[in-house]
């Protein structure tokens, strides 16, 4: 019996530690709860506040830069665009309205200032989240979450020099024939409205056209909106297409603005032609006997020796100016009378851009055009220059500028076989219709702003 009865009491005895360790285990289990819910609402409000903190760096940024980008357009209207560009990015699938998690809709600050020669904009902003697990724990209590993100971007001074082609073909009232582009009709106030994109007070702007020669239109200014819609204007549309006339010259006027040490530029060159780089300048005595520069070509390629000479300070006009024997048969009973030139084409040869010596053909000078173009361009990009190109391919003759050859000289990334990543990198763009001229010549403004903010 007392071993029965010692059983019974030794059984109630570990029901009592069973449920002493049971209630132990609640408490501790009590406790883990608590900590696990502390950590997963902090984890829960805490990402929601990561969340707004990503929306709002995306948001201040593209603000910073749209701000900038349209600094030409007053700060008012650059401030408006900013705050606008702000808006899309904090809730763009939201109609700008801010998502639950979020009290109210962040205003950013948009402040201009200048910081030496560059043009400065900072951009700012504050969100309140709300918080759904951390703000009802006693050892917490916090109801809301604050996130500040700010963003800086800066303007960089534009050096800029416009290319552009006043050769025969762009003539508004070009002869009806197979060459006409009849560009001239619409490159004014496409240029007219490209450069009111940028900012006089603080850019600077150059004009060089070509033709059979170059003429300095505009020097470099920083009055440009005033000056250069009327030298477009009224440019002389005349002469072949000396490309690498423009260039070099343009590579001169960049290299002639004196840059304060210490100070960041952007230069840039922007090119436009209707035509074939069908002229070169090189030291020959064809065709007056004595050695001189010449500025030579103007034909398509298969013209053979069909080849016009001009001297490099001359007016884009053919006479006297060609082989006798090529003059006779281009032009006729237009060259009885002028002074006798030797008719040399034949048999004559001139120094190529790599040295050789190369006949007088049109094939010859062509590859020379396009070759010197490109040595040029890539002489511009290693000192850091950006090239932007535009062609008018409206001719139906065959004398069009190439998407290759525009790419190339622009370094563009869209022709893989000649980009070369370690040169800045421009765009080419080309058309058929001489009225998207205006369109062309805007979507280079874009990138060149783009380059202008850092």
């Amino acid at each position: 019996m007392r071993r029965y009865g010692n059983m019974n009491h030794t059984h109630t005895h570990r029901q009592r530690e069973d449920v002493r360790e049971r209630g132990q285990v609640l408490v501790m289990f009590l406790c883990f709860l608590v900590v696990l819910l502390l950590f997963v609402g902090m984890g829960i409000d805490l990402g929601f506040a990561y969340i707004t903190q990503a929306r709002l760096s995306k948001a201040v940024d593209a603000a910073a830069l749209a701000a900038m980008n349209n600094y030409y357009q007053g700060t008012a209207q650059a401030i408006s665009i900013g705050q606008a560009t702000f808006d899309a990015n904090f809730a763009p699938n939201t109609n700008n309205v801010a998502p639950g998690y979020v009290i109210g809709t962040p205003t950013p600050s948009i402040v201009f200032s200048n910081a030496g020669p560059n043009v400065m904009v900072n951009v700012s902003a504050s969100a309140t989240n709300k918080t759904f697990f951390i703000g009802i724990l006693p050892a917490v209590g916090l109801t809301t979450l604050g996130v500040n993100v700010s963003a800086q971007a800066t303007r960089l001074p534009l050096i800029m020099t416009l290319v552009l082609d006043h050769s025969e073909s762009m003539d508004p009232n070009c002869i009806a024939g197979g060459g006409c582009t009849y560009g001239g009709t619409y490159l004014p106030s496409a240029v007219s409205s490209f450069i009111s994109d940028f900012d006089p007070n603080v850019d600077q702007a150059a004009v060089i056209s070509f033709g059979s020669t170059w003429t300095n239109n505009v020097p470099m200014t920083n009055i440009f909106q005033t000056v250069i819609p009327p030298a477009v204007d009224s440019m002389a549309w005349g002469g072949g297409t000396c490309s690498i006339c423009g260039l070099t010259n343009a590579l001169i006027m960049e290299n002639s603005v004196a840059v304060p040490a210490g100070q960041q530029v952007v230069k840039a060159v922007v090119f436009f032609t209707d035509g074939l780089a069908n002229m070169i300048q090189a030291t020959s005595s064809c065709p007056t006997g004595v050695s001189q520069p010449w500025n030579f070509g103007g034909f398509l390629p298969g013209y053979g020796a069909n080849v016009d000479f001009f001297p490099t300070n001359a007016p884009a006009t053919y006479s006297n100016q060609e082989c006798l024997a090529q003059c006779a048969i281009n032009y006729g009973t237009q060259c009885t009378g002028y002074a006798p030139i030797p008719a040399c084409c034949n048999g004559q040869t001139y120094t190529s851009y790599n040295g050789t010596q190369r006949a007088f053909t049109m094939d010859n000078i062509v590859d020379d055009a396009t070759n010197q173009c490109i040595l040029v361009a890539q002489q511009m990009q290693q000192q850091g220059m950006y090239v932007f190109c535009i062609g008018l391919n409206a001719a139906s003759n065959g004398d069009i500028p190439t998407a290759d050859f525009l790419q190339t000289l622009a370094n563009d990334q869209a022709n893989l076989a000649t980009y070369n990543p370690a040169l800045p990198s421009g765009v080419a763009l080309i058309s058929g219709n001489g009225q998207d001229l205006a369109q062309l010549f805007q979507l280079v403004a874009a990138q060149i702003q783009l380059r202008l903010t850092r």
